[in-house]
């Protein structure tokens, strides 16, 4: 008799989807929806170009140089995504920031949308990239002129600047470095930077990841 006077509470199905204490979608979150959605669209793009081009259907053929540079800007693009996590605090933020903080996301997306050609075209892919190696490389500057510059121009201090890491003495080294690679068609020259630039993707995201200590 007791237990049938006991009426069980009931929930209603929108206080279990949406709970009773409110969270306010704070500013670095509605920034990064629409950074992770360029950045996305970046990364499906590379993903999507390397595997149609080991497909037989595919009427590309794929190239060593053309393969390490494609693996070095996904490696840059997800270190990249991964330094935005450095300003999460940040509680106000200026029009000229969240300018900035896009530039990068978006050089990235460029930079995929050019490492691959129309899937309708039969070309090589090393040969396509160095085709196109002054608009390829020159993004690439573009890329490390962002990383550089931006905490001067757009940040008080830099200190809370997303890609802190990236020192601007170690951009306007590798700048001219790209410039070169813009310029020359020599295949083993582009082949040996190829790999240091994987290389160096590689070192950056271990030591920020806390692989090496």
């Amino acid at each position: 008799m007791l237990l049938a006077q006991v009426k069980p509470k009931v929930v209603s199905w929108r206080r279990a989807v949406w709970p009773e204490r409110k969270r306010v979608l704070g500013v670095y979150e509605f920034v990064m929806v629409l950074v992770s959605v360029i950045m996305g669209f970046g990364i499906t793009t590379i993903l999507d170009g390397a595997i149609s081009a080991l497909r037989a259907d595919t009427p590309w053929r794929p190239g060593l140089i053309h393969s390490l540079w494609v693996g070095a800007l996904f490696l840059f693009t997800i270190h990249l995504w991964l330094l935005r996590w450095r300003v999460s605090g940040r509680a106000e933020w200026t029009q000229a920031e969240v300018l900035a903080f896009l530039y990068v996301p978006v050089v990235l997306f460029a930079l995929a949308k050019m490492a691959f050609p129309a899937k309708s075209r039969e070309v090589d892919l090393t040969t396509y990239l160095l085709d196109n190696r002054r608009v390829f490389f020159g993004l690439w500057i573009m890329l490390y002129l962002g990383l550089a510059f931006g905490p001067t121009v757009f940040y008080e201090g830099g200190a809370v600047y997303a890609d802190e890491p990236f020192d601007p003495r170690l951009v306007l080294t590798v700048t001219p470095v790209l410039a070169l690679l813009a310029w020359s068609t020599n295949r083993k020259l582009h082949l040996v930077f190829a790999v240091f630039w994987l290389f160096l993707g590689f070192v950056a995201f271990a030591r920020d990841a806390g692989f090496t200590g």
